[in-house]
């Protein structure tokens, strides 16, 4: 009998329906779930299920050829193929393998065909654009197995709420959703993601669907303990960040970590997005906020008026530059390191340059890995010095320039302005996510990288001002964005040109990032006498009162910024200045500090100075092998005078390398940046100009 026992015998009744059977087949090759069929008394006598918990498989549906060739060369999964070795590497396994390529191409299809099942309008209506992850599909197929009254609650993958192509299902979710709880992999809670890096992970729960939007959240939780207490908490008492002051992981809960999400709060969330559509609102991405407090300081950041989104393509034009395989490809690049002999031949790597500074690092003679450079000391180098990079340009430069895309406003190449340049993949749990520097005329750098080139030079440093501090890359944590590009740069905020401590950010970032003469230029065209008439905010013997007012109009060495001390301090008055431009409070920014900067406040705590300003240990891991190591540092930590003689080898220089000798003058000491924070804002408030 086709149906027995009230069951339907599926067999039976596809012997009798050829497309059903079909249909069987194939779910029984590719493992498919036809809900309706195999509950189907279920849904005839109830319309659906009243209650739906899951861990769906997330499973981006993307080519990854390595996951096909690998069963015969093991190591596309064991090494890290750069664009040229991967081609290479895939027509050498092709050519030994010759059945490979049979495998290779229905491993291929069968991938496309689920690609377009999964895109097609039908079947997924809510997807259509979306980045194609089998989670989001079950998620919709929820929303129609469901009870009027049922509940939903899935463990999934992050991106939900932030692609920008997700508008239609975040619209949905939105008016289902009842608790939303963010999670970081840190600890980790799912050791299978572990290997996978800084893993994100999300729990909804979702129930009938409402008029508007209210939900509650919890983001960047690193524990399920955490939400349970949160729920329970009294609210007394400071919230912790993601680290304790011991620097342990934050377990605790708090009442203020509860977040209302309504229709309120996602309007604040478009308008940082910096979205001018009347409904945005209605499916705006959800930023990470990690308390309460920190929401006054968002909604001063989205009330400016002055953003890189109101500059035309008149004024401003991006740029990703050199794609690592196709510029290889087309012999625009090549991978020898070398030290360049000016600008044009100087291709940067995101290791290059950091918060600032756009000659970090020098990559090393052999540098196939992004681990592969080492920290150049800026009191050491030349005037007119420049990296060893990784890649230079590989046809003749006539050429070489011909490729290099124009500006938006004329026909000038792109690298004939000064930029600012960041890393294009941004990590929101690193010390710190915008990490950007000014860089000078001529130089590239690859598609790992993004840049802006300013009409003028006014509106790059009103930008690059802020960039290089706290609050604007709190707001670029917030955003959850996985890639710098115009259109998130767009949404950061530019200084007033009216703003009163405009001439204090100017000359501050330009002493930091003017550290050779291929920025000698950008020092005299943005030159002002107010310069002259700054002052440190901290009276300190590393701290010379004296430098600003030996500034002139022609940039000479001794113009930059180059102990690690002093350069620590401008950026803690940038901090401050900035803070005052956008309206921030003091309070406001020691607390986006404390909150949202765990890695950059545990390397605050564990940095120590000699009396000339060196760093003599620290733990960040953007300063690898600055100083000594831990044990050698215990060791004379307790000195209150004498000196530490410290013997290198250095690479960084051309011609090396060089054996020197670097000494640490006791006693030694670290900085309270939220102390130094008090301090500076009380100066500036004291010294208005």
């Amino acid at each position: 009998d086709v149906c027995s026992s009230d069951l339907v015998n599926l067999k039976e009744l596809g012997a009798s329906l050829p497309r059903l059977k079909e249909v069987l087949a194939l779910g029984q090759r590719h493992r498919f779930l036809h809900w309706e069929l195999e509950f189907a008394d279920l849904f005839e006598d109830r319309g659906g299920f009243d209650l739906i918990l899951g861990n769906p498989p997330w499973i981006k549906i993307e080519w990854n050829e390595g996951d096909v060739l690998s069963d015969s060369e093991p190591l596309f999964v064991l090494r890290k193929f750069s664009g040229p070795e991967l081609k290479k590497a895939r027509e050498e396994t092709l050519a030994k393998y010759p059945n490979l390529a049979a495998i290779y191409m229905m491993e291929y299809v069968e991938l496309t065909g689920s690609q377009n099942y999964l895109n097609a309008r039908q079947n997924y209506p809510l997807l259509i654009g979306a980045k194609s992850n089998t989670f989001r599909c079950f998620i919709t197929q929820a929303f129609g197995h469901l009870v009027r009254d049922g509940v939903f609650a899935f463990i999934h993958d992050d991106g939900l709420f932030t692609d920008p192509n997700g508008q239609a299902l975040r619209r949905e979710m939105y008016r289902r959703l009842r608790f939303w709880f963010q999670f970081g992999n840190d600890l980790p809670v799912f050791p299978a993601l572990s290997g996978r890096g800084n893993t994100w992970f999300e729990i909804s729960i979702c129930g009938p669907r409402q008029e508007s939007p209210s939900f509650q959240a919890i983001c960047d939780v690193l524990h399920p303990r955490t939400i349970d207490e949160s729920f329970r908490h009294d609210g007394l008492g400071l919230v912790e960040g993601r680290k304790t002051l011991s620097n342990e992981w934050n377990l605790n809960g708090h009442k203020s970590r509860l977040l209302t999400i309504d229709d309120r709060a996602l309007s604040l969330f478009a308008q940082v997005l910096g979205s001018d559509r009347e409904d945005a609102a209605e499916d705006a991405p959800l930023l990470s906020i990690y308390s309460q407090e920190l929401v006054s300081a968002l909604e001063c950041l989205a009330g400016q008026t002055h953003k890189i989104g109101s500059l035309t393509s008149e004024h401003v034009s991006g740029t990703s530059l050199w794609n690592e395989f196709n510029a290889v490809e087309d012999n625009t690049i090549c991978a020898r390191p070398e030290f360049p002999s000016d600008p044009i031949h100087l291709i940067l790597s995101g290791s290059h340059y950091s918060v600032a500074c756009s000659m970090l690092k020098c990559a090393r003679r052999i540098c196939t890995e992004k681990s592969q450079f080492d920290v150049i000391d800026l009191t050491e180098i030349t005037d007119d010095y420049l990296p060893r990079s990784k890649y230079v340009p590989s046809c003749d430069i006539a050429q070489y320039r011909t490729r290099i895309p124009s500006v938006t406003w004329g026909t000038t190449a792109i690298t004939d302005h000064y930029r600012f340049v960041s890393r294009a993949m941004l990590n929101a749990t690193s010390e710190r996510t915008l990490a950007g520097a000014i860089i000078p005329k001529g130089v590239g750098h690859l598609h790992t990288s993004f840049s802006l080139a300013f009409r003028s030079i006014e509106s790059l440093l009103d930008f690059s001002s802020l960039a290089i501090s706290i609050p604007c890359d709190f707001q670029m944590k917030a955003m959850r964005v996985p890639f710098a590009n115009t259109a998130v740069f767009s949404r950061l905020p530019m200084l007033d040109p009216l703003s009163a401590v405009r001439t204090r950010l100017h000359c501050r970032t330009l002493a930091l990032n003017c550290i050779t003469t291929h920025f000698s230029e950008l020092w005299s065209d943005a030159w002002s006498e107010s310069f002259r008439r700054e002052r440190w905010s901290k009276q300190d013997p590393r701290l010379r009162q004296s430098f600003f007012s030996s500034l002139n109009p022609n940039w000479s060495r001794s113009f930059a910024l180059r102990s690690d001390f002093v350069r620590r301090q401008a950026l803690v008055e940038i901090d401050v200045l900035a803070s005052m431009a956008l309206g921030l409070t003091l309070e406001e920014l020691r607390t986006v500090y404390r909150i949202q900067f765990p890695l950059l406040r545990q390397s605050d705590q564990e940095t120590w100075y000699d009396q000339r300003g060196r760093i003599v240990f620290t733990s960040s891991r953007n300063l690898l092998n600055v100083g000594l190591s831990r044990s050698e540092w215990e060791g004379i930590k307790p000195m209150t005078s004498g000196v530490v003689a410290r013997k290198i080898q250095d690479d960084t220089l051309p011609g090396g390398p060089h054996e020197r000798v670097i000494e640490y003058v006791a006693p030694f000491d670290h900085c309270d940046r939220e102390a130094d924070y008090v301090l500076a804002w009380k100066f500036f408030e004291e010294n208005g100009e």
